[in-house]
């Protein structure tokens, strides 16, 4: 495999010794602008809502549904959902709490 610039090679390796470990030895890079494009509308396909850019201020739990989360943004706004998911590093407000998962169903 080479990885190259417009005018010399950058990089070169020989993936031939995962051979006896995967049917697929190759590398496959993709843009992080494509990857966020094409998983967004996957989930926009399920009905889900991607917020960004946006940082979590702080969470709780909604008074009135135990299976809801109110989530507060640093720009005051407020959202209820059923899931958080905290994708902007280890120390994001979603990653630094607690999290329980009250059904084993993980199919959808």
């Amino acid at each position: 495999m080479n990885i190259r610039n417009r005018s010399s090679k950058l990089v070169s390796t020989n993936l031939s010794s995962l051979d006896k470990y995967t049917r697929h030895p190759y590398a496959l890079v993709i843009p992080q602008n494509l990857t966020e494009y094409v998983l967004g509308e996957k989930f926009k396909g399920y009905g889900a809502t991607v917020y960004r850019p946006c940082k979590v201020a702080f969470l709780k739990r909604n008074e009135n549904d135990d299976h809801l989360t109110d989530v507060t943004f640093e720009d005051g706004k407020t959202i209820t959902a059923k899931y958080v998911i905290g994708a902007d590093g280890a120390r994001s407000v979603v990653s630094l709490i607690s999290v329980t998962f009250t059904s084993s169903d993980f199919s959808r």
